[in-house]
């Protein structure tokens, strides 16, 4: 099944799909005026697709990774070489590897990707270079711009919730940057994000802009494993997530039968155009 770090199981919800099923999804909408079918026509060409991808725990298991003492004492040095991981441990990177470069090669086959992280410079590019070097070369090959979400060393005092809070808006911030970046003066049409972001948050942010908003919010703090389901899983989604000519959030911890129902009402969902 698919669970978080710690074993649990957790539910999904999906906001606005197509032909679903309410006794099986909860259904709704979100946004205010960024919905529209009438916009442009080449809406879903790959020049007006921006898929932003959030690197820590989606590409990069940085909770998983930090939880073994190898990887905690190579990131307190100069990140040179390898991590200090048992032979089993780097079996499971492997079968990430392949899962997020696969991610990867089909999210640019239908837009534009852009990355966005909390990890520190100093052990992120690294890290991806030896944990998944397949990621790494692919990576570097189509050329993806990483964006880096700065820490507020500021809040360090304050309460936990409202350094979450600030988190949150630092994260919106960055992803609304992104968006402005991409489109520059073009209408905003199509706008795919996976990890934490949820797109209902900055749907405001376009303004009246015409805009299709999906986000694919993941399990916090994923196993390896887990990380690994979840990358293959949402491989096969992304020409669905993109076609749609919808908003749609979607909440993904749930168990693996409830994912695999969700694939096929996301395959439907297409095929029924």
């Amino acid at each position: 099944d698919f669970g978080d770090a710690t074993g649990e199981q957790a539910c999904y919800t999906m906001d606005k799909m197509p032909s679903m099923d309410d006794d099986a999804l909860s259904v709704g909408t979100f946004g205010q005026g960024c919905l529209s079918t009438t916009s442009s026509v080449d809406w879903r060409a790959p020049q007006s697709l921006l898929i932003l991808v959030d690197l820590d725990d989606v590409l990069l298991p940085v909770t998983w990774l930090f939880s073994r003492d190898g990887f905690k004492q190579w990131t307190k040095g100069e990140c040179r070489g390898s991590p200090a991981l048992s032979t089993d441990e780097w079996d499971l990177l492997g079968d990430l590897d392949k899962a997020a470069r696969g991610l990867l090669m089909s999210a640019c086959q239908l837009g534009m990707v852009s990355c966005l992280t909390h990890s520190e410079r100093r052990w992120q590019l690294p890290s991806l270079k030896s944990c998944l070097p397949r990621t790494a070369a692919m990576w570097q090959m189509l050329d993806i711009a990483m964006h880096y979400i700065e820490d507020d060393r500021s809040s360090a005092s304050t309460a936990r919730a409202d350094r979450g809070r600030h988190e949150k808006k630092r994260q919106e911030a960055a992803a609304v940057e992104c968006m402005r970046e991409f489109y520059g003066s073009d209408e905003w049409k199509n706008v795919l994000s996976l990890g934490r972001f949820d797109l209902r948050k900055i749907s405001a942010a376009s303004q009246g802009r015409e805009c299709r908003l999906k986000s694919v919010q993941m399990m916090q703090s994923p196993g390896c494993v887990d990380l690994t389901n979840q990358l293959q899983v949402i491989q096969s989604w992304l020409p669905a997530l993109a076609a749609m000519d919808d908003n749609c959030h979607i909440s993904l911890s749930g168990s693996e039968d409830d994912i695999l129902a969700l694939h096929q009402r996301l395959s439907e969902s297409v095929d029924g155009g």
